[in-house]
C-alpha cells in the first residue's frame, strides 16, 4: 500500500480513536460508488475481452459483498459501533430513507481503505 494511503489510515485512526470524531453518514462518496467508478475506469482503459470484463465485474461485486459482510465485524473502531447500530436499525425500517440499501451504499472511502489496509497487513490472518 502506498505511503500516502497508509498516512490516511493513520489520520483516520487518530480522528476516530483519539479525537472521537465520527465519519458523516451516509457518505457523499459511498464505497459502492467508488468501486463502480473503478470498474468504469478499468473498462475504459485498454481493450478488454468479454472474459476480462466478466472477471472485473465479479471482483467488484465480490469486494462490495465482502465490504458489506465485514464492515460491522472488522472495519469499525469501538467508538463507531453505536453509529453502526443506528444505521443498521434504519436499514431494517421500511419507511426510512436508508431502507433497502447496502452498507457499501452508506459507508465511504475511509472504510473501504480500512478494508484494503486489513488485507495488506502482514499480521492479518
Amino acid at each position: 500500500m502506498p505511503d500516502r494511503l497508509k498516512s490516511l489510515l493513520v489520520d483516520d485512526w487518530e480522528n476516530i480513536t483519539k479525537n472521537l470524531q465520527l465519519v458523516q453518514l451516509p457518505s457523499s462518496q459511498p464505497a459502492g460508488v467508488i468501486l463502480d467508478k473503478y470498474q468504469q475506469y478499468a473498462l475504459s482503459t485498454g481493450n478488454k475481452n468479454s472474459t476480462e470484463r466478466d472477471i472485473l465485474e465479479e471482483v467488484v461485486a465480490g469486494l462490495k459483498e465482502y465490504f458489506n459482510k465485514s464492515l460491522g465485524r472488522l472495519l469499525l473502531y469501538r467508538f463507531e459501533r453505536e453509529q453502526f447500530y443506528d444505521i443498521y436499525t434504519r436499514l431494517e425500517k421500511p419507511t426510512d430513507d436508508l431502507a433497502g440499501k447496502n452498507l457499501a451504499d452508506i459507508y465511504g472511502g475511509e472504510h473501504l481503505l480500512r478494508l484494503f489496509g486489513k488485507s495488506s497487513d502482514p499480521y492479518c490472518e
